[in-house]
């Protein structure tokens, strides 16, 4: 009874609420009783020197500001402030707006951009849908984290696996941009939300990872949503959005994705992908219920992977095959190996066949879904940490 309660709160849970406690949140954070959603990604948060513009990242700068506060004070961007009882010092200002460029340099320190990265970026900003093909490690999302700083108001990223939403905030908290995640679980409970869109009212959140299945099946999510763009933009992101049309058939969210442009027809819709044919882009486009004319088509300028090396091997007996494996792993001096194994009990069984026979003394892990998220979250703190070997399923 206790949690349907809590339950109905949430329900009842609306944006003039938030608005309402918008200053008692404020308050709550600048006298450290308000734990943010991301506080455990932030090493030390307890004992650092934090931003007076935003009291949650680490101070960089001598102004007292975090890396991105500071850009934005130099730019006059001031009303990315959410504490808004902080004062900025007089000071010359920036006069022209940031380019993205400005922000590669000066929020992530690289010299020049990837690929097709500033030409999504600037079609995206302004405006248009884009879908992005391009291969792993291109830069795709660096193409949504410049976009969400330039733009105003929130971004919403939509992404498949829950393990990759986790990877996915760790990533853009290190880059110092405000970030949280909303995905069906119970380590999520209903009071999670209220606090998320509390951080989101107070604009301390710029980008929200979510799964499609809990965007699609919460609609008290999506009416917030809604509200929340009476204030301000909401623009979209589809990570993976081949999964529209490869995993239709058992994640029926994935097909709905169609409901971004029914119930936000004014908000682009950034799209991407490192392995989608152009016939599969104008089904996913058709799906989406966007016009192929009204979408802006990047794709990376070459799909090769120099630095990838595969070989084959014929699989001779359970015992050679593992004294392959064995061989294989002495050999490797630094990285990580993973082993795929076609089920769960060829995992657990190659584990300890490995933990038994191959006397190197190296950390390894099984992963597959079936694991509670306890040890799931065990072992990637494990991979954050080392260099472990995986046997997946």
């Amino acid at each position: 009874m206790k949690n349907e309660a809590k339950k109905s709160k949430n329900k009842k849970l609306t944006w003039k609420h938030l608005i309402g406690i918008k200053r008692n949140i404020q308050e709550k954070i600048k006298a450290k009783e308000f734990e943010l959603t991301f506080a455990k990604h932030i090493l030390d948060f307890e004992k650092i020197q934090k931003c007076l513009a935003c009291k949650a990242f680490p101070k960089y700068s001598p102004l007292g500001l975090c890396r991105y506060h500071e850009f934005c004070f130099k730019y006059g961007w001031y009303q990315e402030f959410p504490n808004k009882q902080y004062i900025p010092p007089s000071q010359n200002l920036i006069a022209n707006p940031p380019t993205s460029y400005d922000i590669l340099v000066k929020m992530f320190g690289y010299q020049e951009f990837q690929d097709m990265q500033e030409i999504a970026i600037s079609s995206y900003v302004n405006g248009k849908h884009t879908f992005i093909s391009m291969r792993t490690g291109a830069g795709k999302t660096m193409c949504y984290w410049i976009s969400a700083i330039l733009r105003e108001g929130l971004t919403v990223v939509i992404s498949p696996l829950v393990s990759l939403i986790d990877d996915q905030v760790i990533e853009t908290i290190a880059a110092r941009i405000g970030c949280t995640s909303i995905y069906t679980g119970k380590h999520q409970p209903p009071q999670y939300f209220e606090k998320v869109f509390s951080e989101i009212a107070i604009g301390l959140i710029k980008i929200l990872y979510i799964t499609a299945e809990s965007f699609i099946n919460n609609s008290s999510f999506i009416r917030m949503l809604l509200n929340f763009a009476k204030y301000a933009p909401v623009s979209f992101v589809i990570d993976e959005v081949h999964c529209i049309i490869k995993c239709k058939h058992f994640r029926e969210s994935w097909s709905k994705l169609r409901k971004i442009s029914t119930f936000f027809p004014s908000s682009s819709i950034m799209m991407l992908t490192g392995t989608c044919k152009e016939s599969d882009a104008y089904l996913i486009l058709e799906n989406l219920r966007l016009a192929s004319n009204d979408v802006a088509f990047i794709r990376g300028l070459s799909f090769s992977r120099p630095e990838l090396t595969m070989k084959m091997h014929p699989k001779s007996t359970k015992e050679k095959t593992i004294g392959e494996i064995i061989t294989l792993l002495k050999e490797l001096n630094e990285g990580k190996c993973i082993i795929y194994c076609p089920t769960v009990r060829i995992c657990d069984d190659v584990y300890e066949q490995l933990q038994e026979k191959s006397g190197l003394g190296l950390p390894m892990a099984v992963y597959y879904s079936s694991l509670d998220s306890k040890e799931k979250k065990k072992i990637e703190i494990m991979e954050r940490e080392c260099n472990p070997t995986y046997d997946c399923n």
